[in-house]
């Protein structure tokens, strides 16, 4: 296995990319790298996370409803909104047990984070139809 091909299978594994929230994700195997690798794709996802978690108290309920709402003007269905909330706490439980030395606000961005570059990663975002 190459080097890409290694990274690619460890973002993918990080990101739960077979979640229901994730199923969506079509586009091709470049773009999917550029999305999940890109250091610019990764700071506009923290920055959209620093948005979501100032604007709405850092409740991922409201942050979720809100990251739809903003990324693809709607919201999300009843499966999306638990998906994505399961995510987030996957992540932020997963990130607090590898990095103790993080605050428990570093964290929640972190996952956060993750959900908004998930976000990015859906046709629904990428494709204007």
């Amino acid at each position: 296995m190459n080097l890409a091909a290694a990274h690619f299978k460890v973002a993918r594994a990080n990101l739960q990319a077979n979640d229901d929230l994730f199923k969506k994700l079509g586009i091709d195997s470049l773009q999917a790298l550029e999305l999940l690798n890109d250091i610019f794709i990764r700071d506009r996802a923290a920055d959209f996370a620093n948005r979501l978690m100032n604007e709405n108290s850092a409740s991922p309920e409201k942050c979720v409803a809100a990251a739809f709402r903003l990324a693809l003007s709607r919201a999300p269905s009843d499966v999306e909104r638990q998906s994505s909330i399961a995510f987030i706490d996957r992540q932020l439980q997963r990130r607090s047990d590898r990095d103790k030395s993080l605050s428990s606000e570093e964290n929640k961005l972190r996952a956060m984070t993750d959900f908004c570059q998930a976000i990015f990663g859906l046709n629904e975002f990428i494709y204007v139809d």
